[in-house]
């Protein structure tokens, strides 16, 4: 067996960082198409440089965290149990990761008292968006403090449901809101966004119910870094940023614990084990 190292312990567990700062790359070429691909009367300039340079970045980006996800997942496994497999043992990271889903359900309460229109959504649905986006933080929390305890919960199978729930009704409130716009080049990067962390969401709530899926995760959540990264230049209400940031964030801590737990389906050459052990 071998040992690319891409799939090097240390180097691993950069990738999700990585993802992160490449998705900030993202951003920045967002603003720069948000800026200079649109007309005066608010139509996309035909292969604009900033759209073509974006739209290839994101290309290779999504297509590097494919290839990865394959590469680990050919080589590794995981244990069994969500506790297990994105185990947090710095006190640091499970209080930042506790307190960015807090900040989420706390930025829901804020714009439910002062916020009127939030993504056009009027009546019992604004109520629903806003509750369920402060559950979809609180399940943040309660993935964060069954990681780090280690202790089984069972309100850990609905926490980790809450946010990808949470996230496929955004993503819905916001192609209801562009379903007159024909302009998609306006919330494709935030619809992409919203369904990549939907599906990560998703993915990892499998480790909660007994169904891994190792390359699904790791591709989902890396992805969904990077987009929820580009997303962020979208103009969006100040607690709908906030969410964004906070689970691209809580998706990068998480999936550093989930390659840091990974084990070689094969024990490897004693030559081997000692390269990949340097």
């Amino acid at each position: 067996m071998y040992y690319d190292w891409v799939l090097h312990m240390r180097k691993r567990n950069l990738v999700p960082i990585a993802a992160l700062a490449v998705g900030a790359i993202g951003a920045v070429l967002r603003r720069w198409e948000l800026g200079t691909a649109f007309e005066e009367n608010g139509l996309p300039i035909p292969w604009a440089s900033a759209t073509v340079t974006l739209a290839l970045f994101t290309a290779m980006a999504i297509a590097l965290c494919a290839v990865l996800a394959v590469l680990v997942g050919r080589s590794f496994v995981t244990p069994e149990g969500y506790k297990r497999v994105f185990r947090t043992d710095s006190y640091l990271l499970f209080a930042v990761m506790a307190l960015l889903g807090l900040a989420v359900a706390v930025a829901a309460v804020l714009t439910a008292l002062g916020t009127k229109d939030i993504l056009g959504l009027t009546g019992a649905l604004r109520w629903v968006f806003l509750a369920l986006m402060a559950l979809g933080g609180l399940g943040l929390t309660v993935m964060a403090y069954s990681a780090y305890t280690q202790k089984d919960t069972p309100l850990i199978k609905v926490g980790t449901l809450l946010p990808s729930v949470f996230f496929c009704l955004w993503m819905v409130a916001l192609y209801r809101q562009n379903a007159g716009n024909p302009v998609l080049l306006d919330y494709c990067y935030s619809a992409l966004a919203l369904g990549a962390a939907a599906v990560s969401a998703y993915c990892a709530a499998g480790y909660a119910f007994g169904r891994r899926s190792l390359r699904g995760t790791v591709f989902m959540s890396l992805a969904a870094i990077y987009l929820l990264a580009v997303a962020t230049a979208d103009p969006a209400p100040l607690a709908l940023k906030l969410a964004l940031i906070a689970m691209a964030v809580f998706l990068t801590v998480n999936t550093t614990s989930l390659l840091s737990r990974l084990t070689p389906k094969d024990p490897p050459d004693p030559e081997e084990e000692e390269e990949y052990q340097e």
